[in-house]
């Protein structure tokens, strides 16, 4: 049987993995550097140089493919059903790229809304009118509870 086009760029899903754990090694020994600027003391002003976790991606991933001349986009097996024995391993990868974020939003070392927004977490508040609210389902503690907090709260 004679193959058409071009072969595959990911020769199975284990070839994958091992690309996504060539990266993961590559982000983790290449760290980015920031700049800032020491603001106080007798060195106020001059230049720092701080090195920073690598947030792991797939676009970091991609680019990491791209520069190391292996492929460029990994969305015919991420976004459709063309290669589907991959949907384990892409999951696998996905679910190393969340934890490393979510861990390092949550020690602090990545921007916490950013992370959240990228991993579909937020948090949502509602506001109650006051004339929506149903003060009669409240028991006489709570309305005392309210009122004294109102009053708290008057300039």
């Amino acid at each position: 049987v004679k193959r058409v086009g071009r072969p595959r760029v990911m020769k199975s899903p284990a070839h994958m993995w091992d690309l996504a754990n060539q990266y993961f090694k590559w982000a983790e020994a290449n760290p980015i550097e920031v700049q800032d600027f020491i603001r106080g003391g007798p060195n106020a002003g001059a230049v720092l140089t701080m090195k920073r976790q690598r947030p792991l991606s797939w676009m970091g991933f991609e680019a990491w493919l791209t520069l190391n001349h292996i492929a460029s986009d990994l969305s015919v097996y991420r976004f459709t059903n063309k290669y589907p024995e991959f949907f384990i391993v892409i999951r696998e990868i996905a679910s190393v790229m969340k934890a490393q974020k979510f861990d390092g939003a949550a020690a602090g070392i990545f921007k916490e809304n950013l992370i959240a927004r990228e991993m579909g977490l937020h948090e949502t508040t509602k506001i109650v009118q006051a004339e929506e609210f149903d003060y009669s389902k409240l028991s006489d503690s709570a309305l005392e509870e309210i009122a004294k907090l109102k009053d708290e709260a008057k300039p």
